[in-house]
């Protein structure tokens, strides 16, 4: 029948026990699931920072994390936006269905429908059904380890095939970390 996109919480949450919580109703209609990572947790390329107890604040901590990563990476973090995941997600789902065919459907919760409203800006018409649950609204401001998920960029029509042109971690790094969303 087509393949279900699952985008997870967080950011930086593991969708796995995600998808296994659909798996067993959606892969006997025929579907097949997708649960792609979003840029930065689990193995990929982490953005972390050490958690400090002795700080005054989380906003405090936020900062200090953000300036640490804006050290470490310098202009490469920009390559850790929703905007950069929301890309990928649709350059995956692109190759995907040239290959599979079938309906595409994005379902995402919580932080999940921020990446899938990015994702929707970016590839208007490539999923056939797009479902958000817990929506997060694309003026909120989602905070990643200290910065803003995207700042002040809004999304772009992504060029063909411009989420398979990282080549290192420093030109174009492969993912993102897990933060707070301020309502």
């Amino acid at each position: 029948i087509g393949q279900l996109w699952l985008l997870d919480g967080g950011p930086g949450g593991s969708g796995i026990s995600f998808g296994q919580v659909l798996t067993d109703r959606f892969v006997p209609a025929g579907y097949e699931i997708f649960v792609p990572s979003h840029r930065g947790p689990g193995l990929s390329t982490p953005l972390e920072c050490e958690s400090n107890p002795f700080a005054d604040s989380l906003v405090a901590e936020l900062r200090t994390c953000g300036a640490s990563l804006q050290q470490q990476w310098g202009a490469g973090l920009a390559g850790f936006r929703a905007s950069e995941a929301a890309r990928d997600l649709g350059h995956l789902v692109g190759r995907v269905n040239d290959a599979e065919g079938g309906r595409k459907v994005v379902y995402g919760i919580s932080y999940g429908t921020y990446w899938g409203l990015r994702y929707l800006q970016a590839f208007p018409d490539q999923a056939d059904a797009v479902l958000l649950d817990g929506i997060l609204d694309l003026e909120a401001e989602v905070w990643l380890n200290g910065a803003l998920a995207d700042q002040t960029e809004e999304a772009a029509p992504a060029e063909d095939g411009a989420a398979a042109d990282a080549a290192t971690p420093e030109d174009s790094p492969q993912g993102e970390s897990g933060g707070s969303a301020a309502e």
